[in-house]
Formats: structure tokens, sequence, C-alpha cells
């Protein structure tokens, strides 16, 4: 948290145009100043200082994201070294490890139910799924919902997900290094090692460009 004492001090020429600027002003006039100045360090104050402004950037920056046409929706980011080996559980409870997926590329993605940009991309994931070989590449569905199964299972019926779909508890999203938002996919190769990461809604062409290149795919 940013607090006003620790604002960026205003440049020097600023300063001296601003002095020379109230040298000039009636005493009306210097005081309707005064007030608008202390008007603007007060909204400059609260703005600095309300928690909620970071995830509502979030949000603008993930919307901008999805609509930028012609181009990839996930912003995207080079990770290197071993992916963990983590297990999680199936909406039957069954443990599900990762050493079950060696050999293929593996796209894990954090998700909720109640995330809009989750909901969004679930549509391209099915049709990736249906268009490629599942024994050379397949999608990891690893819900953070805190309601459970009984949450997840509806909307797995509704939206006819056709890939594995996962409980990823706090400590999953840990041994991926933390989970800055929702939805986010990590790519991992076939040798187990991290190739990318990537932050909001999976789309078409980050297919083409990310993942179709490492199964041998070319347009």
């Amino acid at each position: 948290m940013v607090s006003a004492s620790s604002a960026p001090p205003v440049p020097e020429p600023w300063n001296k145009q601003r002095q020379r600027t109230v040298a000039v002003l009636t005493p009306g006039e210097w005081s309707h100043s005064q007030n608008l100045a202390f008007s603007s360090n007060s909204i400059y104050a609260w703005v600095v200082t309300q928690n909620w402004i970071v995830p509502i950037l979030l949000i603008v920056v993930m919307a901008f994201l999805m609509n930028r046409p012609g181009q990839g929706g996930s912003l995207f980011t080079k990770v290197s070294g071993p992916a963990p080996h983590w297990v999680m559980n199936d909406l039957e409870g069954k443990s599900v490890h990762a050493t079950n997926f060696l050999g293929r590329v593996v796209l894990v993605n954090f998700w909720a139910t109640w995330c809009p940009p989750c909901r969004a991309e679930m549509r391209d994931f099915v049709e990736f799924t249906k268009n490629h070989d599942t024994n050379r590449v397949v999608i990891i569905g690893a819900s953070a919902d805190e309601g459970g199964p009984q949450v997840v299972k509806p909307f797995v019926t509704a939206y006819k997900l056709n890939f594995p779909i996962l409980m990823a508890d706090a400590a999953v999203m840990e041994q991926f290094g933390g989970v800055p938002g929702f939805p986010t996919t990590f790519i991992i190769g076939t040798n187990g090692m991290f190739i990318s990461r990537h932050l909001g809604p999976m789309s078409k062409a980050d297919f083409k460009r990310f993942v179709d290149p490492l199964i041998g795919l070319r347009d």
C-alpha cells in the first residue's frame, strides 16, 4: 500500500512556475487556489490508499486483453525450471498425479466457476481438445472453487467439458509459484519442464502460437 507521504516529489521547474503564478494572484484568487490544491491532494491521498484500485485495474487490463482484435487473449510470461510433482483430486475424490501425464504437453489451467474470463475460455478449451490428440497434449482444468466438487460438477455438465477437471487448493497453487489471478495457465513440455505462464483467457491465437509448435503443428 502506498501512503500519501511516499508520493514522488513534484519536479522543481513546476514548483517554480507555480510560485511565480501564485505571486500575482489577488487574495480571493489565492484562497480559491489553496482550496483546489487541498482538494487535489486529498483526492490523491484517497486514491493511493484504496486497496481495491489494483484489482479493478487488473480487471480493466484483462478486459483489454480479451478484446484485442486479432491478438491472443493472455498475457504471456516465459517460465523455466521443472514443473512441480503435483497431486490433485478429481471430482470423485481420486488422486491424480503429474506423472500420469509425462511425455505429453500439459496445460494446467487454474480457474473458478465464478470467474467470467474462465467461463469465456472454456469453449475454446473444448474445441481444442476435440481437435487434438490427447496422447500428445492435454488440458488440466484445476478448479480453485472453495465449494468443492458439488459446485464444479454442474458447471462441467453445463459446459460439456471434455478434459480432466481436478480440484486445486492453495498448496498446489503455491507449488506453481503462486497464481496471480484467474484464469492462469501454465504450459509444461513433454520433459516436465515449464515453458510459459499465461495470465488471462487462452484464445485460439494463443494455442496456435504457443501450443501447436510444441507438438509439431504448423499453419
